[in-house]
């Protein structure tokens, strides 16, 4: 399969991901660009809350399903609008002229704004993930996706995608699993409507959620924060494609795909808050909307990823409290001292909130056990300059965030001052994961993200991408300036002329300057990680023909045991059988151990025999002693199994080998 071949998959998988949300969105008043960076906010909270309610109802998750909750949400969005617009008609005293419902005037040069804005990333991120994946069906060969796969796999199979039952990938038990499914949802859901595998509807995805929905949810931001300029949205766009740490960091490093679809999220829903709170530029007031608009998107994050929906809480706080102290200043309060004290009342209940948020969705401490990176002030230095974890600075971004705290205080814009709060926010977030001490104030801080400094540096991103924009805006407008002062005023060509030279030019040498070390070493980087060899570090091209057989070499209720972390768990997902262990941590327990330690001995201990029975495991596989992220795992039970003689060889591909328990046939 080519890419090539794919175009008309990608159309599908992005309908899949934009349409549903984009029609309840557009019920509920959205148009524009806030139509195009909130519908896949709302689909995702569809697809993810859907999946928990149909799972309740007994229901199977997939493309048929989600059709149908997302006709059911029409429904009620359908009867909720019109009740309110009901509503509000018999409170409204009729009007002449225009009214909030007027569609603006728009302009040629706008629509060519956003084709460019939007345009110029799709292309770019487009082609550097295809790069990326090597393939349609090239696989990330990391720890994590272990998981992934075999949980879009049990997804497929049993038609249950809840999140709060997900993390056990045991068809079995209704018992509490958190595991936020809403990526998993909605690939599964791309994985059952098109003709595809789990592999290549992850890299569909992806594909779509980087190149697609990345740069609208960012464009959306920028918009809402300083207005349609036309300058900063198109920088917006191009700049989006210029930070190696993301998005081509999250589809390399984990794999935290779930956490790549929430930081791709979190700017749309943001936007809304902050119009919500009247901290925008120049936009229709439409609360009811934004309301809706802005629990979706919270449920979006949430179900994405815990950690993401708590640094939305987090980055949202400046907001919350700029609102909070003007809405006070206006009450009937004589004293100032009184205003004061009302004003601190709000963001006093939004820190309480969000400090329980902050202790209750923390994982515990024996998963957060990421260490610092260096000092302080060399973590503060990386986060100022985009470049964290050690990466190559991005020397354009860098200079361009400077000049985009220039340009937001001569704008003295308060929108622009909240947004570079959220930045210095995500910033020491960043600082405390990368160079505080490994000690209890580090871990009450950043244990929400597993004191993960990978996970921190990423979102440095999503605020400093309007930041930059900023200060390319200002420094291109000047530019424009003066170049308009060398054309003659008398050409009616003046305006045009100006504008498309200007986005031609701004947008070229933002490209060019944004293709540095920062992002081309990242790609390479992850590159490497999708790449199928002989010396793999998940899975070679041996293990991976091997078990693309086993639908013909097993039983369909074949239930297979191996060493998880060598990738034989991925037989469930690349092979559709039974793995008996999961996840590549994944460890033996209770009757399981028995396999592992003794079945060595499988002709002369009945025990190995009753265990494989019970559990139902009828075949091994031996991809040898190589495991992802240099983990060691020795089970005697596996120990030579060649020279086993209670088991038969089934296949083999070089050094990958199948068995049979033969030994336990009567």
């Amino acid at each position: 399969m080519s890419w090539m071949s794919t175009v008309p998959l990608l159309a599908a998988a992005a309908a899949l991901i934009v349409l549903p949300g984009g029609l309840v969105a557009w019920l509920w008043g959205a148009r524009g660009l806030t139509l195009w960076g909130t519908a896949p906010v709302v689909s995702i909270a569809i697809a993810s809350a859907g999946a928990v309610a149909t799972q309740l109802a007994h229901v199977r998750w997939n493309a048929l399903t989600y059709v149908g909750v997302t006709v059911a949400v029409l429904l009620v969005s359908f009867v909720l609008r019109l009740l309110w617009t009901l509503a509000r008609r018999r409170t409204l005293r009729p009007t002449t002229g225009a009214t909030a419902l007027t569609r603006p005037a728009y302009h040629w040069t706008s629509l060519a704004t956003v084709l460019a804005a939007l345009g110029v990333p799709l292309v770019v991120i487009g082609v550097r993930f295809a790069q990326i994946f090597g393939h349609p069906d090239g696989i990330s060969q990391t720890y994590d996706n272990v998981f992934h796969q075999n949980a879009l796999q049990f997804i497929d199979q049993t038609g249950r995608g809840s999140s709060l039952t997900l993390g056990t990938l045991d068809a079995s038990s209704n018992a509490i699993s958190f595991y936020p499914a809403a990526w998993h949802d909605i690939i599964a859901v791309i994985n059952s409507a098109l003709p595809v595998n789990g592999i290549v509807a992850t890299n569909l995805g992806n594909l779509v959620i980087g190149a697609l929905v990345w740069p609208a949810t960012s464009v959306l931001l920028t918009r809402t924060l300083f207005g349609f300029r036309p300058l900063l949205l198109i920088a917006t766009g191009v700049l989006s494609t210029g930070f190696g740490i993301f998005p081509y960091l999250l589809v390399d490093f984990g794999v935290l795909y779930p956490n790549f679809l929430g930081l791709v999220l979190l700017p749309a829903v943001l936007a809304v808050i902050a119009h919500l709170l009247r901290l925008s530029t120049n936009l229709t007031r439409r609360p009811v909307r934004d309301l809706v608009l802005a629990a979706s998107g919270l449920t979006a994050l949430m179900l994405a990823h815990p950690s993401v929906g708590l640094t939305l809480l987090a980055v949202a706080l400046p907001f919350v409290l700029v609102w909070s102290l003007r809405l006070t200043w206006r009450l009937p309060l004589a004293v100032r001292p009184l205003r004061l004290l009302a004003g601190l009342v709000a963001p006093a209940v939004y820190l309480l909130a969000l400090a329980t948020a902050w202790n209750s969705f923390r994982p515990s401490k024996a998963a957060s056990f990421w260490p610092p990176l260096g000092s302080v002030g060399q973590a503060w230095g990386e986060a100022v300059t985009s470049s964290p974890l050690g990466r190559p600075v991005p020397l354009l971004i860098a200079v361009l965030t400077v000049l985009g705290v220039a340009a937001i205080v001569r704008w003295r814009s308060l929108p622009g001052y909240c947004l570079l709060a959220a930045t210095a926010i995500t910033m020491w977030f960043y600082v405390v994961s990368a160079g505080f001490a490994k000690d209890d104030v580090r871990d009450a801080i950043t244990r929400v993200w597993y004191n993960d400094s990978y996970r921190t540096g990423a979102q440095l991103a999503i605020m400093t991408l309007p930041v930059a924009a900023c200060g390319a805006a200002w420094l291109a407008g000047a530019l424009w300036s003066w170049l308009a002062g060398r054309i003659p005023t008398g050409s009616p060509q003046r305006t045009t002329v100006t504008a498309l030279a200007g986005s031609a030019v701004l947008t070229l040498a933002l490209f060019l300057g944004t293709s540095d070390a920062s992002v081309t070493d990242e790609q390479n980087h992850a590159t490497d990680t999708y790449r199928l060899t002989d010396q793999s570090q998940l899975l070679t091209t041996d293990e991976a023909a091997l078990l693309k057989r086993l639908p013909a070499k097993t039983p369909a209720d074949a239930v297979v045991a191996g060493v998880p972390g060598n990738g034989s768990a991925l037989a469930y997902a690349l092979g559709d059988r039974t793995s008996l262990l999961m996840t590549a941590s994944a460890t033996p327990s209770g009757v399981e151990s028995v396999l592992y330690t003794r079945l060595g001995k499988i002709t002369t201990d009945p025990e190995v025999c009753g265990a494989a029975r019970e559990l139902k495991v009828t075949h091994v596989l031996d991809f040898g002693t190589q495991e992802i992220n240099k983990m060691v795992h020795t089970y005697p039970g596996f120990a030579n199994l060649a020279q086993n003689s209670g088991l038969t060889l089934v296949d083999s591909e070089g050094q990958a080998k199948l068995y049979r328990l033969s030994a336990c046939d009567q």
